[in-house]
């Protein structure tokens, strides 16, 4: 889904302090707010679906 990926890109640019995303609750905020908009996403294209989280597989942090 295009707008999907749209939206996850925003949200990982919108990202600007490095260092609460080296911690654990930092990255807990940010798999929160990318559940919160994937399932709008899902909502308002109407798919009777949403997620329960995000896992991350890969986490790397450039300053």
């Amino acid at each position: 889904m295009p707008r999907l990926r749209h939206e996850l890109v925003m949200l990982f640019g919108e990202q600007t302090s490095t260092d609460s995303l080296t911690t654990m609750e930092g990255q807990q905020a940010l798999r929160e707010e990318a559940k919160k908009r994937i399932n709008k996403v899902l909502e308002d294209q109407h798919t009777g679906e949403s997620i329960t989280g995000v896992l991350f597989t890969e986490f790397v942090v450039q300053k």
